[in-house]
């Protein structure tokens, strides 16, 4: 049954699509979508791209205005952000360490990045999302909606 999300944190919750998308794209075993490279040089050139486009304006966003809300709220969510900037960094670290297209391992790097990012993504949505919702007043997630909105405007 899918979640149902405050639209405060939907913005992010659609770049978690992309990044499931992916993640999907370049595991082992990766279906087929069309218009999608099926090649590991694609595959590479694909992830470069989503690493230098999308995940630096969803860190941002995260790092910058999500993380900080929550913390000034409360320090409950202090060490699950400490983990999830973490996270972040050991993804990025992943992404920009992958192989070149022609290296045998580049598959089983692929699989490590592709892991890393839905264990990250899984969490935020089905644990942290989930827990912010529950306990942030509708005043809380109002004002988050506002500050997700400007930066996602400038």
């Amino acid at each position: 049954m899918p979640l149902k999300r405050h639209s405060a944190l939907v913005p992010i919750s659609r770049a978690h699509q992309k990044g499931l998308f992916l993640a999907n794209l370049i595991r082992t075993g990766a279906p087929v979508y069309r218009g999608m490279p099926t090649d590991l040089s694609g595959k590479l050139d694909f992830t470069q791209d989503f690493f230098s486009g999308n995940w630096p304006a969803y860190r941002s966003l995260e790092e910058q205005v999500l993380f900080p809300q929550l913390v000034d709220w409360t320090q409950t969510y202090a060490s699950a952000v400490e983990q999830l900037i973490a996270e972040h960094q050991a993804i990025e670290d992943l992404a920009h360490n992958l192989p070149e297209a022609d290296a045998p391992n580049l598959q089983e790097a692929f699989d490590e990045l592709s892991q890393a990012l839905v264990k990250h993504i899984r969490f935020e949505e089905r644990i942290f999302f989930e827990e912010v919702q529950a306990k942030a007043t509708p005043e809380e997630m109002a004002v988050l909606e506002k500050r997700i909105a400007t930066f996602l405007s400038e």
